[in-house]
């Protein structure tokens, strides 16, 4: 017989417990990082079928540089409410967490892929999951100076949520 898998049923994100880190590859002089919360979601997750929407809070986003975080904030809020919406499905087990989708921002949609894996469910009934992975973006043209066209940027994610029983 085989065991139940921890990591299986219909879970909530528990907002603001988790949070993302996101660093750019290079672009010129600067790469851009993150650390944002994650604000809600949901995760699905049956053994032949799972389902997973992450919900991130970018107004906080920073360059390192300070003299461009405005800019920066702008173009991520112009057109957007500053939330990153990540929807993917893929393979959850005790092993393996994999999923690919788009991750959405105002009207940019970009293909993003997020593997990860279960720290284990705690004496409270919250699974601990640790993510990590890629997005790319190409062709990007920004109202930023020095900066107006890029060809390419690389975002790499790296995080922890917290989930909750439904």
């Amino acid at each position: 017989m085989t065991a139940k898998s921890t990591v299986h049923g219909k879970w909530n994100v528990l907002p603001d417990l988790g949070k993302i880190h996101m660093k750019s590859s290079r672009v010129g002089l600067i790469t851009i990082s993150a650390i944002a919360p994650i604000v809600g979601g949901f995760a699905d997750w049956l053994p032949h079928k799972a389902d997973m929407s992450l919900d991130i809070d970018l107004h906080n986003i920073t360059t390192g540089n300070r003299m461009l975080d405005g800019q920066v904030r702008k173009v991520i809020l112009s057109g957007s409410d500053g939330i990153l919406r990540f929807k993917g499905a893929g393979v959850a087990s005790d092993d393996e967490l994999q999923f690919d989708g788009d991750a959405v921002c105002g009207n940019i949609v970009v293909p993003m892929s997020l593997t990860g894996e279960s720290q284990g469910l705690s004496d409270e009934g919250i699974l601990d999951i640790v993510l990590g992975g890629l997005a790319s973006f190409e062709d990007l043209k920004l109202p930023i100076p020095g900066f107006r066209h890029i060809d390419k940027i690389d975002l790499h994610i790296d995080g922890d949520i917290k989930l909750g029983k439904k």
